[in-house]
């Protein structure tokens, strides 16, 4: 599933952005701050994996995902562990 049409059923379903604090975003990572999607945890560079959290209540959701521009990020694997 794309991550942009992931993220926006998710919010829609009251999931919320779980910002972490990066140290220092490369790549990938910048793209996704500045378009505001601030719970962006870290880009990996060359095989590009970011990973994403997000909170529902005293649920947390992660998200991990393949691609190289924002718009082409694919969901990769989920989990329901807090970070």
């Amino acid at each position: 599933m794309p991550f942009l049409s992931a993220r926006s059923a998710l919010i829609k379903n009251g999931w919320r952005p779980d910002a972490l604090i990066q140290r220092q975003p490369v790549g990938t990572a910048v793209e996704l701050l500045n378009m505001g999607i601030t719970e962006v945890e870290r880009c990996t560079q060359g095989v590009q994996y970011c990973q994403f959290h997000y909170r529902k209540n005293q649920e947390c959701l992660g998200i991990t995902t393949i691609g190289e521009e924002a718009e082409d990020l694919v969901i990769d694997a989920w989990n329901f562990s807090c970070p």
